[in-house]
């Protein structure tokens, strides 16, 4: 297996990085902002969990099955593709600056993102069909307004133009991980 490390930190750190997930997508989204904080993070912990058996077996089917699912499901719930997006975007910052800070080197803190990341783009072209899918299949339509519909961070204090917004913190403690999303 060859990304032992990472699926070691995602293991011992799920409960305490998908509540930084759902942090941080609540801080970009109203639609997710008024879900159940507790149901969001434990959607991003099942995420979790299906990346954690990706990497160590190789078999994506879960991770597949789940995102399908999930983007059924918010569909329905009225969610827009760009919240959906949004919803899976918000890993790879998050997860860039966690690897980061847990690695004892930049250069081994890049290979533990890279590994992820290579799980990561792809499976949000699958989340980004999964939705389509859904929406179609739910008699979704999508509007034109809503392509020129630009979500950014709530409460932002900068300037339309600098486009920047916090990465959330993975924080905790390691007591945090038998407790899960309470």
């Amino acid at each position: 297996m060859p990304h032992v490390r990472l699926v070691q930190l995602i293991g011992s750190h799920k409960v305490r990085i998908a509540r930084a997930l759902g942090r941080q997508v609540r801080g970009f989204s109203a639609n997710y902002a008024s879900m159940d904080s507790a149901a969001l993070e434990s959607s991003f912990g099942r995420v979790l969990g299906h990346v954690e058996h990706y990497l160590t077996t190789g078999d994506d089917t879960g991770l597949r099955n789940h995102t399908a699912h999930t983007a059924q499901l918010r569909s329905a719930l009225g969610f827009r593709a760009n919240d959906f997006m949004l919803a899976s975007l918000v890993f790879l910052p998050v997860m860039r600056r966690f690897l980061i800070e847990q690695a004892t080197d930049l250069q081994s803190g890049l290979r533990d993102y890279e590994a992820f990341e290579a799980v990561a783009i792809p499976l949000l072209a699958e989340a980004a069909l999964s939705f389509r899918r859904a929406a179609a299949a739910n008699h979704a339509t999508i509007q034109d307004e809503d392509d020129d519909e630009i979500t950014a961070p709530m409460g932002r204090t900068e300037p339309v133009g600098a486009r920047r917004f916090n990465i959330e913190l993975v924080i905790g403690e390691p007591a945090d991980e038998h407790s899960p999303f309470t």
